[in-house]
């Protein structure tokens, strides 16, 4: 019993320990001077809240990223020759499957202010044996992650692409000794891929329907943010914070803060205010209320001298 007294005290000083430390990260970050528009957006936003065991920030050191680190970075930049934002379908698709898909393309071409277009979609029967599993445990079928990346995505990615992105309704896994995993980003070679069978039903109800939604469009943005260069945020609440499980993603926003926002928009040349324009049309479309209503504030936001 003492020891396992001795371990809970434990934990629970190295976690606050940590909160400590990423919020000093933090302070520094949001003192960051940005530009006027992007300074009034800061009301709006909250900071981190306490840190729990089990957490992203209590498992993985993270330094963060200012705005001169990123612009620092070598990035992908779009340009008159990378302009567009491709996405594959790898496998099988339900009807509502494909329709959330529909939706999260429409949505990243109004989030990034890019293009995006489709390649042709790779039917299971084309993916080799080395490149899928049967679960030992668990008994579904999952697709390799690196098999996808090398064999597939890598070999098939336009000259013309800002960045290619996999998407599949299969479960996806990084490593033999691993389980599983929601999806991976690879911004050096401009590649992702990323699995919704860990979304949730949609044809459940009206509400499973929402919350995969919501959830598929969320890891998009989350993953393209990193494919655009930018790391996982600590300054505020953000769509580019980490997350270490399913709970932890769901608590995460779907926009990005003022910091991350302004290294977007000013990567690929996007005017903030009509993002939010877009993008608050968009969440009435698709009955995301909440966010609907804060692209809205910040557009009145900015507006204000």
């Amino acid at each position: 019993m003492k020891f396992y007294q001795w371990l809970c005290f434990f934990v629970l000083f190295n976690v606050g320990a940590q909160h400590e430390e990423i919020e000093r990260k933090a302070k520094v970050l949001r003192s960051e001077r940005l530009p006027t528009q992007y300074e009034k957006l800061k009301a709006l936003h909250e900071k981190f809240g306490e840190i729990q065991a089990g957490d992203w920030l209590a498992q993985h050191e993270e330094s963060g990223q200012s705005v001169k680190e990123y612009i620092r970075t070598r990035r992908v930049r779009r340009s008159s020759v990378k302009k567009y934002i491709y996405i594959q379908r790898i496998g099988n698709f339900t009807e509502t499957q494909s329709e959330i898909l529909d939706k999260t393309k429409t949505y990243m071409s109004l989030c990034f202010g890019v293009e995006v277009k489709e390649l042709k979609a790779l039917p299971e029967k084309a993916i080799s044996p080395s490149g899928q599993r049967i679960h030992p445990s668990w008994g579904m079928k999952q697709f390799y992650t690196k098999y996808l990346m090398e064999d597939i995505l890598k070999k098939q990615k336009p000259k013309d692409a800002l960045c290619l992105i996999g998407f599949t309704a299969t479960d996806l896994y990084p490593d033999p000794n691993w389980n599983f995993v929601f999806g991976i980003a690879r911004p050096r070679d401009g590649l992702g891929l990323w699995s919704i069978y860990r979304n949730g039903n949609p044809d459940e109800s009206q509400e499973a329907y929402q919350l995969c939604l919501k959830r598929t469009i969320k890891t998009a943005i989350h993953e393209a943010g990193h494919l655009f260069s930018i790391k996982h945020c600590l300054a505020y609440k953000c769509v580019m914070n980490g997350s270490n499980s399913r709970e932890e993603s769901d608590s995460r926003n779907l926009y990005f803060c003022p910091s991350c926002l302004y290294k977007l928009c000013g990567n690929l040349k996007i005017n903030s205010g009509e993002r939010f324009a877009r993008l608050a049309k968009c969440c009435d479309e698709n009955s995301f209320t909440e966010e609907s209503e804060f692209f809205r504030r910040s557009i009145k936001a900015q507006a204000e001298e």
